[in-house]
């Protein structure tokens, strides 16, 4: 018994490194993208549209639609100010990255004050191993929620939060966004 369950490790041991080796070049490529646009005062994503009007970015490696490594990079070029609602929003994305988008949305929002502390040593100190694992745990995206640790910090440490200007796009799931979308091309105002 013993022997099949270190058998059992050392298939799983493997099968995390092929992984990894898989998943080493797509993430290069998309911090070299990354690297080559950082200066740039802007960048435009080109898109294709489908038969049925769904619009996909035709840049392969980096774009807003992409994996968490992809999110977890791209900012917004201009700025908002978080205003009254902003710091709770992103509290919640922050909380859904960590998976606890089953709880309500003040409920989520708290979860984050309570790992106040711990947010703050990551953003000052990313690579250290305690921290490492604790945004790594991020099921829903590491990278995104590492980057709103950086945020959140910037945000905490202003001395006007809601004046705090942000360029993190606040991913939110929508319900029926294609009656959104026939509401807006029929400019009904009701509708959406």
């Amino acid at each position: 018994q013993e022997m099949k369950e270190m058998r059992m490790r050392h298939f799983k041991a493997r099968k995390a490194v092929q992984n990894l080796q898989s998943e080493r070049p797509t993430f290069d490529l998309k911090l070299q993208v990354a690297k080559e646009f950082l200066n740039a005062e802007q960048v435009y994503f080109p898109q294709n549209v489908d038969f049925r009007g769904r619009s996909y970015p035709i840049p392969p490696h980096l774009n807003h639609i992409g994996d968490d490594v992809s999110r977890g990079l791209l900012m917004f070029a201009e700025g908002k100010a978080l205003g009254p609602d902003g710091l709770f929003w992103l509290k919640v994305n922050l909380a859904n990255l960590f998976g606890k988008n089953k709880i309500s949305l003040a409920e989520r929002a708290a979860w984050v004050d309570a790992q106040k502390e711990t947010i703050l040593q990551v953003a000052k100190d990313p690579l250290n191993e305690e921290n490492i694992k604790w945004w790594s745990s991020a099921d829903d995206g590491p990278w995104q929620a590492l980057a709103r640790c950086f945020e959140l910090e910037e945000v905490w440490s202003s001395s006007a939060p809601e004046e705090y200007k942000s360029y993190l796009p606040v991913h939110m799931d929508g319900s029926c966004n294609g009656l959104q979308h026939y509401a807006a091309l029929g400019r009904d105002v009701e509708g959406g």
